[in-house]
């Protein structure tokens, strides 16, 4: 069963207007913050900071964008010690906004691709 962790950017999460960066934080059911995201301007980068220690018993966590009725892209697997830069790809840029929903799926260990980090 996975868990998820959702995150909506809003408007009123916009860092600085003038840039059009977005920051978002993503947190569990309890309200616990877990990880901070940032998008950059040209929505070509999204950076993700660790702010609490996931317990992953076991698993690792994967980076999703829900968008609509679309099936879920992922972003690959974030690492949950360090902070990471993960490229958006070109086809998803047009999908984040300030509307977006992040979620961190945690799926069972397998061989897996890490996250498209730069």
């Amino acid at each position: 069963m996975a868990v998820m962790l959702v995150v909506m950017l809003t408007d009123e999460q916009v860092l600085d207007a003038q840039d059009g960066m977005l920051s978002a934080a993503l947190q569990l059911e309890s309200g616990q913050t877990v990880c901070t995201a940032t998008l950059d301007a040209r929505r070509r980068h999204l950076i993700v900071i660790p702010a609490a220690e996931i317990q992953l018993e076991g698993r690792e966590a994967e980076l999703l964008l829900i968008a609509g009725d679309i099936p879920q892209p992922s972003f690959g697997l974030l690492p949950t010690d360090r902070a990471v830069r993960l490229a958006v790809p070109e086809e998803l840029r047009s999908l984040v906004d300030a509307n977006s929903v992040f979620a961190i799926s945690l799926e069972p260990q397998a061989v897996r691709q890490p996250a498209c980090s730069e």
